[in-house]
């Protein structure tokens, strides 16, 4: 019961993001946050690796507006693609930098 609940939560988030996915964000003196995360799947939940995925996404702090999406190639030109692609001109963007 609760897989199938968590299934169908699943289900709604990409269902939304979806409908939004050609939308820009942000707009003239809105900041949208932007960052990456390696997403894992691991045989038993624990142990090796099966498969990783990076996603790409930002959020406007002012609308709460949101867009993620799957990158293959992390490189800054693929990267700028994505920003000009789904955040507005004339946005302040905001790139957490993290220390490793």
């Amino acid at each position: 019961m609760v897989n199938d609940w968590n299934n169908y939560l699943r289900e709604v988030c990409v269902i939304s993001l979806r409908e939004k996915e050609n939308k820009k964000i942000g707009g003239k003196g809105k900041i949208v946050e932007i960052d990456e995360s390696l997403f894992t799947k691991l045989k038993n939940n624990c142990g090796r690796v099966l498969s990783q995925q990076w996603i790409f996404g930002g959020i406007c702090r002012e609308t709460k507006e949101v867009f993620l999406i799957e990158v293959l190639d992390r490189s800054s030109a693929t990267l700028m693609s994505k920003i000009h692609q789904h955040i507005e001109k004339e946005t302040i963007i905001r790139v957490a930098i993290k220390r490793t």
